[in-house]
């Protein structure tokens, strides 16, 4: 039986500076999902730990999306700029990135892109956005506040705090995405 398509396609933008508590947030989400329902399938660009999740780098996500594989469940990528760079927009990568952005709804999938400044993402991310978090930690108490927007109609601006040493144990906060090959090699040969 095919399944009922969402209703509005789910983009959500993470951002903060270093330290905030974006990638936590983030691994919050997928690891709440999860605990909800195991069959969740997750893919990340980077190394999640204690729940099932496929390691997606951007080169994977790109060569999967004509397959039936990168459907119903959450993308989360970590330096979201590195594919969806807002200055290199006519890209084919950013392009194909975007394009793929338009379908997830009929993908069924939550797409969590996460970047220091949103305006570092391309913006048909940015239009297409249903969620905008402002992270921010304090290094006392290990509490991250969110400030939340959904742009589902309304623009109502709500205020979260949680503890972030409970999501620790999933992830690397040290761990850096990589860059696709396709883009070092072509940095390189431009360099030369």
């Amino acid at each position: 039986m095919p399944r009922k398509a969402m209703s509005r396609a789910e983009i959500c933008i993470i951002e903060g500076e270093q330290g905030s508590g974006k990638t936590n947030t983030a691994v919050g989400k997928v690891v709440d999902a999860y605990k909800k329902d195991p069959t969740t399938k997750i893919f990340a660009n980077f190394h999640l730990y204690g729940i099932k999740y496929v390691y997606a780098d951007l080169g994977t996500i790109v060569e999967y999306l004509n397959s039936s594989l990168i459907t119903e469940g959450y993308i989360v990528i970590d330096e979201s700029y590195i594919g969806g760079d807002a200055r290199r927009g006519m890209s084919l990568l950013t392009q194909v990135l975007t394009w793929f952005g338009s379908q997830i709804r009929k993908r069924g999938l939550h797409l969590i892109l996460i970047a220091q400044h949103g305006r570092l993402i391309d913006y048909r991310f940015r239009l297409f956005m249903t969620e905008h978090i402002l992270c921010s930690y304090n290094e006392k108490t290990h509490m991250i506040t969110l400030d939340v927007v959904n742009r589902g109609g309304k623009k109502k601006k709500r205020e979260y705090s949680y503890y972030g040493p409970q999501y620790w144990k999933y992830y690397n906060t040290n761990e850096l995405p990589q860059i696709p090959e396709s883009l070092l090699a072509k940095a390189l040969m431009t360099a030369r």
